[in-house]
């Protein structure tokens, strides 16, 4: 698969629906663009805000169930691991990542996501 920017990617399915296993099913790129976004996102803000982090790290899984006929992704579980100068700083930063990451506002009235933001010293 070649994205637009030109960059290659091999896609396959898991073993369980057909496929070989041997890179990432489409599920996979699907949460991790949405974990992507919500780690580029507090980058972000903590650039703008001025502010040095020492950890960042997503975790992210989800839940595929029958839908109407067909298979749907209906939860997403988004873990943000986060450490910085002060506990209020990482939950300030955490709350702008969830409120304006575009992938998880664009998601928002059709998948469940379950957000927590896991605070560690620096």
């Amino acid at each position: 698969m070649k994205l637009q920017s030109g960059v290659e990617y091999d896609v396959d399915m898991s073993e369980e629906c057909g496929g070989a296993g041997e890179a990432p099913s489409p599920d996979e790129f699907f949460i991790a663009s949405v974990s992507g976004c919500i780690l580029t996102t507090a980058l972000w803000f903590a650039e703008k805000l001025g502010v040095k982090l020492s950890e960042l790290a997503v975790r992210a899984k989800s839940r595929v169930e029958l839908v109407g006929g067909g298979f749907q992704i209906t939860k997403l579980w988004i873990t943000l691991r986060i450490a910085g100068p002060s506990r209020e700083t990482c939950e300030k930063l955490a709350e702008l990542a969830e409120r304006y990451c575009h992938l998880a506002r664009t998601l928002r009235d059709c998948v469940d996501i379950e957000f927590t933001v896991e605070i560690s010293k620096s």
